[in-house]
């Protein structure tokens, strides 16, 4: 089997990885048969450039699989074909979210899976309901059918190191959506999330009004981001935006019996001193909240108007009503399919920290009113 340093043209990944790819190859276009010998460690350190550590590295994780076996006192021998198994590996290409129903999550499957149609993969899908043991179980499903790449919305609370480390130690390339990973190099397909936050505050403030407020289903990292920036821009124009206006619950999106989310946002409406908009950080939660304006006997938007964040792509009468800062999430689907692709094509699991911003636009809708102004509203 000859070698060549010519392997390590990518440096993107681990050295040991790239060795073990190198390998792989030699099998899959039957340089390496099914019983050949592997050349020595130290023959192919010498040979590759790298050091002998790297090389049992990459030949543990192959035996590991179960392409090759020691054999004490004769050498390193291949035991499995690998053509079939990497053929069969190319036809799927996975997809993990929180939710499979709500939110942009319909469109970015579309999306998705209209180019990974057209490059001859199938889409698995696997829900994780935003809890951090499902999207370690779903790693470990779409580890376990061998795809060939996996596009993932982190739950909101994120993704342990330990669980995307499994990705990579099985060369599946993997692509983040929506949210990133602190310390992790890899492709993260997003949005400006503080510019969402300007955008509402900026066309509120123009129609008029004074007294806004912010709702949201989850506290953490990204909603307090649009939380912070959506008060200073209030700020900018000499606006508040005072804690009794900011409201989380998750009831927005997952309601319950108790519904502390109701009470909530109706002591909020119902105050002395009532805002006339709402921005709301999600576009279910946007509809939650102008159903429950109905259920008040309030009007949108001559009471109340609403801006929420969400897809260009919109489905339900409430929701096409909606004013909204949009990004086409159908587009972002096709983005991380077409990185993937481009990824598998590499032979590469992690490529270096990219960064892809999706454009947003305004959305006029008819939940935003110039305030004073009398029209018809929307129910």
């Amino acid at each position: 089997m000859s070698v060549s340093t010519e392997i390590f043209r990518n440096t993107r990944q681990p050295k040991h990885r790239q060795v073990r790819e190198f390998v792989l190859e030699q099998m899959a276009v039957g340089r390496l048969k099914v019983g050949d010998s592997l050349p020595a460690e130290g023959v192919l350190a010498e040979s590759l450039g790298v050091g002998r550590n790297t090389v049992r590295h990459a030949l543990g994780d192959l035996a590991r699989q179960g392409f090759i076996e020691r054999v004490q006192g004769r050498g390193v021998f291949v035991t499995r074909e690998v053509q079939l198994q990497r053929e069969a590996s190319m036809g799927v290409f996975g997809l993990i979210l929180p939710d499979v129903r709500g939110s942009l999550y319909p469109s970015l499957i579309k999306g998705f899976g209209e180019v990974a149609g057209t490059s001859r993969h199938s889409i698995a899908i696997c829900e994780t309901c935003n809890e951090l043991g499902r999207q370690g179980d779903a790693i470990l499903q779409m580890i376990d059918r061998r795809v060939a790449g996996i596009a993932m919305v982190p739950t909101t609370d994120g993704v342990p190191i330990h669980q995307l480390r499994q990705l990579e130690e099985h060369g599946i390339p993997t692509v983040l959506c929506h949210r990133g990973v602190e310390d992790v190099a890899a492709t993260v397909i997003t949005w400006p999330w503080e510019e969402v936050a300007r955008v509402a505050a900026r066309e509120i403030v123009k129609r008029g009004h004074r007294h806004a407020a912010f709702v949201a289903y989850k506290r953490y990292r990204y909603t307090e981001m649009y939380e912070t920036t959506f008060r200073q821009s209030l700020a900018e124009h000499g606006l508040a935006l005072p804690v009794d206006r900011v409201v989380y619950h998750e009831d927005f999106i997952r309601p319950s019996g108790d519904d502390q989310a109701r009470r909530a946002l109706t002591a909020m409406l119902q105050s002395p001193n009532p805002p006339t908009a709402i921005f709301a950080n999600d576009i279910d939660v946007g509809e939650r909240v102008y159903l429950e304006t109905m259920h008040l006997g309030m009007r949108v938007p001559e009471d109340l108007s609403i801006v929420a964040f969400g897809g260009k792509w919109r489905e339900g009468s409430i929701r096409e009503q909606l004013a909204s800062v949009a990004i086409d999430e159908v587009e972002l689907g096709r983005r991380a399919a077409k990185v993937l692709g481009r990824l598998q094509a590499n032979r590469s699991s992690w490529s270096q920290e990219q960064k892809m911003v999706m454009p947003l636009e305004f959305i006029e809708g008819r939940s935003l009113a110039q305030l004073g102004v009398s029209i018809s509203h929307v129910h």
